[in-house]
């Protein structure tokens, strides 16, 4: 009896191990309801995978090869009550993954918000079938907004698109912070800051894919 007992215990502990769901790490501070994915949305799609685990940047595809470049954007905008971006100053983390499709030229890029303003760091510019990855890790101050761009030529012939995806987002805050400090220089601009931010990466990645069509 007790044999079968201690049996039946393994099975229930693996019964419900095996139905856990999977770990979502867009949550806490990074919380979906945190992100704008909407405004940014050019030809492309922009979505978080149903257990909120994985941030996807889809381009487009279409029946024109080399037509105009979709440039899509999901941009981190934080809780509206926290005046706009970051609450906390800490360390952001990810994991990403780019691959080109059958587009022409594509491009993965993060962008980050200083007080000296906008910085970017690209992580993939390529031609169609490239496949490349990586983990990223930045310091990034309280009221600070960041952004996911994908930038990439419509694939002819409805093919594959490019694609940009984020996992396993983390973000930890400053052990020293104990209260919002950004209600200081970030107060009032903060909450305006994405939208000149989005702005300024559109006209300059619209600009850059022009140069390379024209030349």
């Amino acid at each position: 009896m007790r044999n079968e007992m201690a049996a039946r215990a393994v099975v229930l502990v693996l019964i419900v191990g095996s139905a856990a769901p999977a770990q979502a790490y867009f949550t806490g501070d990074l919380r979906t309801s945190y992100w704008d994915n909407t405004s940014g949305k050019d030809l492309g799609s922009i979505f978080f995978t149903p257990d909120a685990s994985t941030l996807v940047i889809q381009g487009p595809t279409g029946s024109l090869a080399g037509a105009v470049p979709s440039v899509d954007v999901s941009q981190y905008v934080g809780p509206a009550w926290g005046g706009g971006g970051l609450v906390y100053a800490g360390t952001l983390t990810f994991n990403w993954s780019f691959n080109s499709g059958d587009a022409l030229s594509a491009e993965a890029e993060f962008g980050y918000t200083t007080a000296a303003g906008p910085q970017t760091v690209s992580f993939a510019s390529a031609g169609p079938g490239t496949i490349d990855s990586g983990t990223f890790s930045i310091s990034l101050e309280s009221g600070a907004v960041f952004e996911f761009l994908l930038a990439s030529s419509i694939p002819g012939g409805k093919r594959t698109a490019a694609e940009f995806t984020i996992s396993n987002g983390q973000f930890h805050r400053n052990p020293a912070v104990t209260a919002p400090d950004h209600l200081g220089i970030w107060s009032g601009a903060a909450i305006l800051l994405p939208f000149a931010f989005l702005g300024w990466r559109r006209n300059r990645r619209q600009g850059a894919f022009a140069s390379v069509e024209n030349s």
